[in-house]
């Protein structure tokens, strides 16, 4: 579980995203050249993956009885999958 830190440091990069996303739908609707849209969803891709690489790491903590909500090898995995 998420310490309030944590939740709105994950929360305020998802708000970030979705301001990078509504940039793009408006370069959209405005017919910017395709290379500039592309660049902008490359953007939005990489910081997605950079907010659940972050959440994924938040998980990772254990309790003090030494179980752990995720393992460190289960996030590098659930990791790579999300980037392919």
């Amino acid at each position: 579980m998420l310490d309030q830190k944590e939740t709105e440091k994950i929360v305020s990069h998802l708000r970030r995203l979705e301001g990078q996303i509504r940039g793009v739908a408006g370069m959209i609707y405005k017919q910017q050249p395709v290379e500039k849209v592309i660049v902008q969803l490359k953007a939005a891709r990489s910081s997605m993956d950079s907010v659940t690489s972050a959440y994924l790491s938040s998980q990772i903590k254990c309790e003090p009885n030494g179980q752990c909500l995720l393992s460190e090898k289960m996030v590098d995995v659930i990791l790579r999958e999300i980037k392919k």
